[in-house]
């Protein structure tokens, strides 16, 4: 943690395993690979809405 943020260490990606998303049972964690597609754990439960996600528009600036 560097000033209350999570500092990544790029130097260790080669150590970065699938073990997180693979005991996330939310899919909240996920993985991207090299093309950007987000890979989410085995046993993560497949996201089904029953309402669209509501979208909140910004305030105008004055």
């Amino acid at each position: 943690m560097l000033n209350s943020y999570a500092a990544i260490n790029y130097e260790k990606n080669g150590l970065a395993s699938k073990l997180a998303i693979e005991r996330c049972p939310t899919g909240a964690i996920v993985w991207k690979d090299y093309n950007q597609e987000s890979q989410r754990g085995s046993s993560s439960r497949k996201i089904v809405r029953k309402e669209p996600i509501l979208r909140i528009e910004p305030l105008p600036r004055v």
